[in-house]
């Protein structure tokens, strides 16, 4: 397979520089599991949440045009203040 005309993205994969990419982030769970009051998408590591840190990474990759963010209904609110 030739590489020509493409380009490795912020994951290592090789992307057509025609390609239009979308990251879909899947953070809809409750966490209960963990047995915490709150999802573990929104625990605090190294003072941002989870959630953050994951957002800020597909920010940051040059080829992803678009991020989108699935959450619960109850979690809507929370997910707009991180912001």
């Amino acid at each position: 397979m030739s590489r020509k005309g493409t380009q490795a993205d912020c994951t290592g994969y090789w992307v057509n520089s025609m390609s239009k990419v979308a990251a879909v982030i899947v953070a809809a769970g409750k966490g209960t599991r963990m047995g915490g009051e709150k999802a573990k998408q929104f625990l605090p590591i190294l003072g941002k949440p989870i959630l953050v840190h994951c957002l800020e990474v597909f920010e940051k990759c040059n080829f992803i045009e678009e991020v989108v963010l699935v959450a619960g209904e109850n979690d809507l609110e929370e997910c707009r203040q991180l912001t």
